[in-house]
């Protein structure tokens, strides 16, 4: 299965790959920029969908002390704002939930940065200062990819220095890795631990904008507890096939692989997904992050040529598309 020749995915896979330069370029801008280092626990992440998955990540990269949360519940509970530096996380700066939110912390935080492609939006205008996003983008809608690994970045070089990344490498065995991949299920599961839970909402939410089908995420331990059972699907003879994607903490982690060896043993489809570097320095869970979010990426790709469309979901589903924007996005 070649990518090259997919009508209908030029975009996407474009920006997949461009991801070679785009995040080179962007870590020497971000250096650049000389930005001082955060205090952790005096900083919140707010953001929703793939922005959410990135507040996710970069809380559990700083050990809990920085909080995540989704907009409309920062509205909710908007003194989780007081004292802090605030990051809202919005690629096209256009969220109404995001937008609102901001200004409701305004006498709350004590400084609020809009984390955006869109110097000139509205979450930008309203918040104190903003740290650009920059990526190659085509024209039209497309899945999150290149402007996800773009926002993982930004958000963590509040804290740590960006390593040499070698993208190129991680880009040409996920693409590799994809192609190889038999895809013949109703279900998606995402389960991971630690900083690679939010990678989890991130697959999941690949699946829904590439393919459409039912994805769900789960913390390792949670999943033996709940989601589980939910696998099979031979109550009522019910037909429904599980694919279980499983993101490690660690390379050598015990408790995912045993999970994977004893789904694979009782016939379960279980994918232990790869991902480059290794250890548990801050340097190199960045380096898995992108690693991971490339892989993931490329699954959803790969998935949606497999079952056939001629584009991504999301854009086949033109009501959904309008309900989705209607209550997303500032109308002009």
């Amino acid at each position: 299965m070649s990518f090259s020749f997919s009508k209908g995915f030029e975009s996407t896979i474009k920006e997949i790959r461009a991801q070679a330069e785009d995040l080179i370029e962007y870590s020497k801008y971000l250096k650049r920029l000389g930005i001082k280092k955060q205090n952790p626990e005096e900083t919140l992440f707010c953001g929703a969908g793939d922005s959410y998955a990135c507040a996710l990540f970069v809380e559990r990269f700083e050990n809990f002390k920085p909080r995540a949360f989704d907009p409309a519940e920062l509205f909710q509970y908007p003194q989780a704002a007081k004292d802090k530096n605030v990051y809202f996380i919005s690629v096209s700066g256009r969220t109404k939930a995001n937008i609102e939110a901001a200004r409701r912390v305004r006498n709350l935080a004590s400084r609020r940065v809009a984390i955006t492609v869109n110097p000139e939006s509205s979450l930008a205008k309203t918040c104190d200062d903003i740290i650009e996003l920059k990526f190659t983008k085509s024209q039209g809608l497309t899945p999150g990819t290149n402007s996800f690994t773009a926002c993982v970045l930004a958000c963590s070089a509040l804290f740590s220095d960006i390593p040499r990344l070698d993208v190129r490498g991680i880009l040409r065995r996920a693409e590799l890795w994809s192609q190889n991949l038999k895809l013949k299920g109703d279900y998606y599961h995402f389960v991971g631990s630690g900083p690679f839970y939010g990678l989890c909402v991130y697959g999941a939410a690949k699946i829904f904008e590439f393919i459409g089908f039912h994805s769900s995420y789960q913390l390792t331990e949670e999943f033996s507890h709940l989601d589980l059972f939910s696998l099979g699907g031979k109550r009522n003879g019910s037909k429904k096939k599980d694919l279980i994607f499983i993101l490690r903490s660690e390379p050598k982690e015990e408790r995912s692989r045993e999970l994977h060896d004893l789904l694979s043993k009782e016939g379960v489809e279980s994918f232990l997904v790869p991902s480059s570097g290794r250890g548990s320095t801050q340097s190199e869970i960045l380096e898995r992050s992108i690693s991971y979010s490339i892989y993931l990426q490329y699954l959803g790709l790969s998935a949606a040529l497999q079952t056939g469309l001629s584009k991504p979901s999301f854009l086949l589903e033109k009501s959904l598309l309008r309900i989705s924007d209607r209550l997303i996005y500032e109308q002009s």
